[in-house]
């Protein structure tokens, strides 16, 4: 649920996975 970072995206799922 981190938004600012993408590397916690990871961790929470994959929201900036995806776009990044």
């Amino acid at each position: 649920e981190r938004v600012l970072e993408p590397l916690g995206a990871v961790t929470s799922g994959s929201q900036f996975l995806e776009p990044n």
